[in-house]
């Protein structure tokens, strides 16, 4: 992971097959950055999204294994 600290927050740019969320908290804590938002553009070669569903009151989870 490549970054570097601007004076509205960090650029990141991860690198091929590098995990996103270990290494945005890798950096977290490595520059003590205690909240935030994630904006970002990119692809990823497999993913999983999740959301909250109201009524059944449980997360649903969505495995992606391609490209994206």
């Amino acid at each position: 992971m490549d970054f570097r600290k601007t004076d509205k927050g960090y650029i990141v740019k991860l690198k091929l097959g590098e995990p996103i969320i270990k290494s945005l908290t890798d950096l977290s804590k490595a520059e003590q950055i205690k909240s935030g938002e994630i904006k970002g553009i990119g692809a990823a070669s497999n993913a999983v999204i999740g959301f909250y569903s109201l009524s059944c009151m449980e997360y649903k989870f969505k495995r992606f294994e391609e490209e994206l």
